[in-house]
């Protein structure tokens, strides 16, 4: 069995997953983390059932190192998870195994306004954003030396007690990047582009995303080289692209409905994510394993 962790249980997107597993002929669970009761765990077992974390929320490091304790295989495990949800580890990480990020990142303590204001003293124009991934961009903000007073009661809004600090990026497009272990589903790229006034894009739920035809292979490297170095199994990475042609990173994703991209793209993701696990499932749990097991 293929045993999918979300955060909550009745998302329309998931469920599409689990019904693709199920017409491969595996079976297929969706339980919540929220409010989880380890004795679950005790209904399964780690020699014929595999888990699948498909979210990054509270509390879900605590259920999946919980089934990693008790011997389960785990796809997109807790170490991933912890490296990648994290976005100022992510950073980190990522520019120590060569994926390009903002030049400056930093964490700092959102209630030391001094040190928020040297950084702009410094650099003029920053992003400021939570160390967590919240509401679609809702609470990133473009912070301005000349607007300080302004943009510090912005950055109090900030859910978290630590903020991340980058420099902007002027890109020409925000690229989602759909990669299934070490393949990049190229043909289910999109992308968005800032919209004046507004200084920013978004391709998580936007039924407004443009399809991105002809990926060029520097992009497709680069997210099949950042979903092996962070270890990923299932991951929505986005870039940012710059007028150069350059790449960085924006951040990875782990719990995104994908429909508007399928729309957008004509391609049925949640059937290769289907395909992608019950492949994992058979190489990790052969078979011979399954019926010894029952």
């Amino acid at each position: 069995m293929i045993v999918m962790l979300v955060h909550q249980p009745i998302g329309a997107y998931h469920n599409q997953i689990a019904k693709a597993v199920r017409q491969l002929g595996e079976e297929c669970m969706v339980i919540s983390c929220l409010n989880f009761d380890a004795k679950v765990i005790e209904s399964f077992s780690p020699d014929r059932d595999i888990i699948f974390i498909r979210t990054g929320g509270h509390p879900v490091l605590d259920v999946a190192r919980e089934f990693e304790r008790r011997g389960f295989r785990t796809l997109n495990d807790s170490r991933y998870i912890a490296m990648s949800a994290q976005k100022f580890v992510a950073n980190m990480y990522a520019r120590y195994n060569g994926v390009p990020i903002p030049e400056l990142c930093v964490e700092v303590d959102k209630r030391q306004p001094g040190v928020l204001r040297r950084y702009l003293k410094r650099h003029g124009v920053l992003v400021a954003k939570p160390t967590y991934s919240r509401d679609m961009g809702r609470f990133v903000y473009r912070i301005k030396a000349e607007t300080v007073e302004e943009d510090l009661r912005l950055v109090e809004t900030i859910p978290g007690r630590r903020i991340i600090l980058q420099s902007e990026i002027e890109f020409a497009k925000l690229v989602r990047t759909i990669v299934l272990g070490r393949k990049m589903l190229t043909d289910a790229t999109t992308y968005d582009t800032k919209h004046p006034p507004e200084w920013k894009a978004t391709v998580c739920s936007n039924p407004n995303a443009k399809h991105y035809t002809d990926v060029p292979d520097k992009l497709v490297e680069l997210a099949e080289h950042t979903n092996i170095v962070f270890g990923g199994e299932v991951a929505y990475i986005d870039f940012f692209e710059k007028e150069s042609g350059d790449y960085v990173l924006s951040e990875i994703n782990h719990a995104c409905a994908l429909q508007h991209h399928e729309q957008i793209t004509g391609v049925p993701i949640h059937r290769h994510i289907g395909r992608y696990l019950v492949d994992r499932h058979r190489e990790l749990v052969p078979r011979s394993e399954v019926r010894a097991a029952a």
